[in-house]
């Protein structure tokens, strides 16, 4: 245990990890200001988006007029009869949201997708298809169901969507590898410097030093985990805007069920943690077998960078660790069979371990 404390010690002192996590911080502290100064755009935006969808229907409604003038026609009444509706449901949609009131500008968001798939049926023309419309009310029942206002989900200052969209950020493959390379200097340091033969003239045995190695970083990359996720709680939480219960908020996963907020937020402390278990192992193999720290890091960053392109351009596979490199995308598609789609994951981690120890068990200093 003492050898863990002085390993991590080493780490935690340097200049080097302390500076990260301030980096780590500060992008986080900035993120929340930034979205903070978006907060009176996202109204706005929301009213230019249904004010265009009105401006689309009143022409379309102007123009049926014009052919009325020529001689009746029932598909065409029927059609103005329809925009006329749907153009009065968009206005009091903008009214609701300038005012505020976000359970009704709900049900009225709803009632205008309702006509405006009549308004589609009897050819009318809206810019939004079927299927995203009834998604979209789908989503809008479930929030009213929870109690809960819809949130922006790239400028919310709601603790649990500020959460998700910071681990969509800093829990990808370049923080990953940035984090990496930082850790595998007081691997290869060790080496190129010779302080290596120190070490093992030290009572102690190869393997033991191996693994001591390994805990100490890994409670290193949990550190770190840990500045992410109680910072992007902790400033929503003070200074954000939070209604209901926030960790209750749907988002839809891959399948197109419902996942809350709170249940995504406990899967990524989870998943995070066992990756970052899975990543260390690997630095661990890496660094004890090249023994120095630029090709070391040039190893890392083209295996999670590889790995990166070699996930998007593949289906999905069970057995693919590097899927954890996102941990936001990883969790939304693995919603149906977690935990047991982190069990390769742990399998792979103790493969790499083992590896490590088996060709560093004669190897020479």
């Amino acid at each position: 245990m003492k050898l863990i404390l002085f390993e991590f010690k080493k780490i935690v002192c340097s200049k080097v990890f302390p500076f990260f996590l301030l980096i780590t911080s500060l992008l986080i502290t900035v993120y929340f200001i930034f979205n903070v100064a978006h907060q009176e755009t996202i109204p706005s935006k929301k009213i230019e988006q249904f004010s265009k969808h009105a401006s689309h229907v009143l022409s379309q409604f102007q123009g049926d007029q014009k052919i009325l003038e020529k001689g009746p026609n029932p598909e065409i009444e029927k059609r103005i009869e329809i925009a006329g509706t749907l153009y009065d449901q968009l206005k009091e949609l903008t009214q609701a949201i300038e005012a505020g009131k976000w359970k009704k500008e709900l049900q009225l968001e709803n009632k205008v997708y309702i006509s405006a798939m009549q308004f589609q049926y009897v050819d009318g023309s809206f810019s939004m298809s079927q299927e995203d419309m009834k998604k979209t009310m789908r989503y809008n029942n479930e929030l009213l169901v929870r109690g809960l206002p819809k949130e922006d989900l790239d400028y919310s200052i709601q603790t649990s969507i500020f959460m998700k969209k910071i681990l969509s950020f800093l829990l990808t493959p370049f923080p990953f590898i940035i984090l990496l390379v930082i850790l595998s200097i007081f691997i290869t340091k060790e080496f190129e410097e010779q302080n290596m033969k120190l070490v093992y003239s030290l009572p102690i045995s190869k393997l033991k030093y191996i693994c001591i190695k390994y805990v100490s970083l890994l409670l290193t990359g949990i550190i770190w985990l840990g500045v992410i996720f109680i910072l992007s709680y902790a400033i929503p939480s003070i200074f954000g805007e939070n209604i209901g219960d926030v960790f209750n908020y749907p988002l839809f996963a891959n399948s197109g069920d419902f996942v809350s907020s709170g249940e995504y937020l406990m899967r990524a402390i989870v998943s995070s943690i066992c990756f970052m278990s899975f990543v260390v192992a690997l630095l661990l193999l890496v660094s004890f077998s090249v023994r120095n720290l630029v090709i070391a890091s040039l190893v890392i960053a083209f295996v999670l960078g590889g790995a990166v392109i070699i996930t998007k351009n593949s289906a999905e596979n069970f057995w693919n660790p590097f899927v954890y490199q996102n941990i936001d995308q990883a969790i939304l598609k693995t919603v149906s069979y977690y935990p047991i789609s982190l069990l390769p994951l742990m399998i792979i981690m103790i493969f790499l371990i083992f590896i490590t120890l088996m060709l560093n068990r004669k190897r020479g200093i």
